[in-house]
């Protein structure tokens, strides 16, 4: 049996209102990672804390002026930024000299995962 229009919109529309708070709660997941990364953020520039080399995404060809590359938690929110490499994997050195952060929203960084950074990173060599 063929549903009429009417039918397929009801059905529809049951569909989005069981979808609603399941969208809410994954949004709600997502603040709160974005909410702790930003700590653990302020956490690696006062050096008490720091993320591995996995857990970040990494600039194709960007680098901070102290020569390291630019890199971002993966758990970043979209109002998140570009930070100088060693800073967020706790090898700066103290005293040493760094970038501020580049917003995502105001700068364009091509990462290395982009295909057309064609296998450029400024992930450091293992």
């Amino acid at each position: 049996m063929k549903k009429t229009k009417e039918q397929l919109k009801q059905e529809i529309a049951d569909l989005e209102q069981q979808l609603e708070p399941l969208q809410k709660e994954l949004q709600s997941i997502y603040e709160a990672e974005g909410e702790n990364t930003e700590a653990k953020i302020k956490q690696c520039e006062m050096m008490k804390d720091k993320f591995s080399p996995d857990e970040l995404r990494y600039a194709a060809t960007s680098r901070c002026k102290c020569g390291a590359g630019l890199a971002y938690p993966k758990n970043s929110s979209p109002r998140g930024s570009w930070y100088c490499s060693v800073i967020l994997t706790g090898q700066a050195e103290r005293g040493s000299s760094h970038d501020s952060s580049f917003p995502f929203t105001f700068y364009e960084i091509k990462s290395e995962h982009q295909p057309s950074a064609n296998g450029q990173t400024t992930r450091p060599k293992e």
